[in-house]
């Protein structure tokens, strides 16, 4: 046995069984490489079978990426979808307010005024858990989605994207980058594409 065949076995008897059905699927592999790995796979007793289920799965979610990459929404109308979600809600509630205030006693004006910042701020961090779409983003046609499976973002996935949000700018410089991606995204491992 040669030392890059004792370096293989060695780093793949380290691995755990799903790194190496993953590593096996994408292919590309050297033939003692290919050869190692389908030995240690069946020393686990892992089937033929399981590994080409794998390299399909595999297969799948790579298209599945791409095509949610090509879908990526313009950063122009996701900076538009903010502004209606963040000033136009607002605008909204002042204007329900102002009606409230004028109309009834001090105490109820009160009370609605509190319960419309409370709204408020649970639209902020909640506004994409709903079929992955805030107000904005349905005006727009644009969604919130999972990464990996492409399914609307979720309520939790949408509270993590709403606190990332509160560091402003510093979140929403990552927008410019490659996958159109803000920080608060990153976290929530999320993507916004077009619907």
């Amino acid at each position: 046995m040669d030392a890059m065949e004792a370096q293989l076995r060695e780093t793949y008897a380290s691995w755990d069984t799903e790194e190496l059905m993953q590593h096996s699927a994408r292919g590309g592999l050297s033939e003692t490489a290919e050869r190692v790995l389908a030995e240690e796979l069946a020393r686990r007793e892992v089937s033929p079978a399981t590994i080409e289920a794998t390299r399909t799965h595999l297969a799948k979610a790579s298209a599945q990426s791409e095509e949610l990459r090509l879908r990526l929404a313009p950063v122009l109308i996701r900076l538009v979808a903010g502004a209606i979600d963040h000033i136009g809600v607002l605008v909204a509630i002042t204007a329900v307010n102002f009606g409230v205030f004028v109309t009834t006693p001090k105490a109820v004006a009160d009370f609605i005024g509190w319960v419309s910042i409370l709204l408020w701020i649970a639209y902020i961090f909640f506004k994409d858990g709903f079929d992955g779409q805030s107000i904005g983003k349905r005006i727009l046609r644009i969604r919130v989605v999972d990464k990996q499976s492409g399914e609307p973002c979720t309520l939790p996935k949408s509270f993590l994207r709403g606190l990332v949000g509160l560091l402003g700018l510093i979140d929403l410089v990552f927008v410019f980058g490659t996958n159109r991606q803000r920080l608060a995204d990153h976290a929530a491992n999320t993507l916004v594409v077009r619907a």
